[in-house]
């Protein structure tokens, strides 16, 4: 994800937004061997959108950048 995708987007498996721009939820700016870029406006729809497939996906195995800083925050908290 690029810098664009800020707070725990950043964090979201990159093929979860790529369905949710395939379906036409949000635009993402996708350039071959680059991060997915994306406007502050977008951001902010694909915010919504992105949620719920990520609660959706049940295999950890794709969320190990999200489960790794959701560890460092609680670790930061007790």
């Amino acid at each position: 994800m690029g810098s664009e995708f800020a707070g725990i987007e950043r964090f979201y498996p990159p093929d979860v937004v790529r369905a949710a721009f395939d379906a036409g939820e949000f635009l993402v700016t996708m350039v071959p061997n680059q991060p997915f870029s994306i406007s502050r406006r977008n951001h902010d729809i694909a915010k919504g959108k992105l949620k719920p497939r990520v609660l959706a996906i049940t295999d950890s195995n794709r969320l190990k950048q999200l489960v790794a800083v959701v560890k460092d925050v609680l670790a930061l908290l007790t």
